[in-house]
């Protein structure tokens, strides 16, 4: 496996490729970030990740400055799960000209609800450096995981408006035994708090169930109250989304349209999104 820190290495040894799968992280890798490297090495003859902890999309700096840094675990995973390069790039390299900039994305109204809404200016962000790693990568295909719907949404339109030719693959949210989904940020939970961190999905589950015996608003109550609040778990939001675009869906389903619930939370000052379909996946 190679390990590139400036672009123009990374774009040398890349130049006679074509079928690229790119992997973008900000490391601190978990089996989830190794499942879509696996994927990629399945329909790639060339398979580069990225380990970038992208300065841009944190609107919190408390939360820059604790994010974990383990390099040489993260290279090693990436060894072990058959990555062949890794763009490895300083934020200077990223940034030549500063952090600062006049670029603004078109995102369609998606970094104002949720995510976007919770954390000023972390979408713009996103797209920014998505964008840039993918002028860089050039991959024909970047995989995404599901977890992250909402970025996954952001950064579609971003390909989409700039005209990138990338296609977007998107692999299934990896969970604990719990049903927490894997994070970055889970290592920061102490035992207590990840046997709390379970009734996240818990309560995702239970809106997907009782779907059809409930007015959603009741059910989402009952979510909040019995499967967060209760457990003293402190919820930005808990809500139901159309698929395509993320409206906010307050009333009744429609049988004939896809839906997901998403979910933010804090748990001992650690912050944690999920969220899953309201229909049957195939």
């Amino acid at each position: 496996m190679q390990v590139f820190e400036t672009r123009l290495a990374l774009q040398t040894a890349l130049n006679t490729s074509e079928n690229i799968g790119f992997v973008p992280t900000m490391g601190a890798l978990h089996q989830g970030h190794v499942s879509l490297i696996a994927e990629a090495r399945k329909n790639h003859k060339t398979v580069v990740a990225s380990i970038f902890v992208n300065p841009t999309q944190f609107n919190n700096p408390e939360d820059f400055k604790k994010y974990p840094i383990d390099t040489e675990k993260d290279l090693e995973k990436l060894r072990d799960a058959g990555c062949d390069m890794v763009f490895l790039p300083s934020v200077a390299e990223i940034y030549p000209q500063g952090t600062d900039s006049n670029k603004h994305y078109d995102l369609q109204g998606l970094e104002a609800v949720m995510e976007g809404k919770m954390r000023p200016g972390h979408f713009q962000g996103v797209a920014r450096v998505v964008h840039l790693l993918l002028d860089a990568v050039k991959p024909k295909k970047l995989y995404l995981g599901e977890k992250d719907f909402q970025q996954i949404c952001v950064i579609k339109t971003m390909v989409e408006t700039e005209k990138i030719g990338t296609e977007l693959v998107v692999c299934k949210t990896i969970r604990e035994i719990s049903g927490l989904a894997m994070s970055s940020r889970n290592r920061r939970l102490d035992e207590f708090s990840l046997s709390l961190a379970k009734n996240l999905y818990a309560a995702l589950q239970y809106v997907k169930q009782e779907q059809k015996n409930a007015h959603l608003a009741e059910l989402l109550h009952h979510a909040q109250t019995f499967f967060l609040k209760n457990n003293g778990i402190d919820t930005e939001y808990l809500q139901v989304c159309l698929e395509n675009d993320l409206t906010k869906i307050v009333d009744k389903l429609d049988g004939h349209k896809k839906y997901r619930i998403f979910v933010a939370a804090s748990i001992a000052g650690v912050r944690l999104i999920d969220n899953i379909a309201l229909y049957d996946e195939k």
